[in-house]
């Protein structure tokens, strides 16, 4: 969840879900909440047998998972340009701190926990497109980073990641259409 200070000028749905449309350029500040619960688990061990010799004993898991809770914080803003004022970028950040405990069970089914330690989990956005009253195109991309240190001098990290290539078109039903059907 995040919550954004500049809600009165500045849009976040406007580079991303399209639902509106931001005609001058602004930005705001974030604050936000994150919870993220990971998990990985396979029926003999997480990597293939032929690179098990590269691993150490202790790090060949059958599965393993992590816990995070945090704030963030961060600043996002959105360019508007062009003759008619259509064209867009949004750049998107938002660093966080958070704590976070990691969970594994090795080949001889012995279970291991970490104690609690903070991380530092970090979202990226950025979009550019074109936003018109009747269409919108464009290109996004979107990141989340988590690192865990576990007390065991295991670092494991994971991502989220998604590229978009996206048009739309919209199209106007009057009135009318909706009273007709709901009465």
């Amino acid at each position: 969840m995040v919550y954004i200070f500049n809600n009165k000028k500045f849009s976040s749905s406007a580079p991303y879900d399209f639902t509106q449309r931001q005609k001058r350029g602004a930005g705001s500040a974030l604050l936000g909440t994150l919870f993220s619960l990971y998990t990985i688990s396979a029926d003999s061990i997480i990597f293939p047998d032929s690179l098990k010799s590269r691993f150490a004993p202790e790090v060949q898991f059958k599965d393993a998972g992590s816990l995070t809770w945090g704030f963030s914080f961060g600043y996002t803003y959105t360019f508007v340009f062009g003759r008619k004022k259509n064209w867009f970028a949004n750049i998107y950040t938002l660093p966080g701190l958070a704590v976070q405990q990691y969970y594994a069970t090795n080949v001889y089914s012995e279970q291991t926990k970490s104690s609690v330690s903070l991380g530092i989990p970090f979202q990226f956005r950025c979009s550019i497109g074109v936003n018109c009253k009747n269409y919108y195109w464009g290109f996004s991309a979107l990141s989340s980073n988590y690192t865990i240190n576990t007390d065991k001098g295991v670092d494991f990290s994971y991502k989220y990641s998604c590229l978009r290539l996206y048009y739309g078109y919209r199209f106007g039903l009057k009135k009318e259409y909706f009273t007709k059907f709901l009465k």
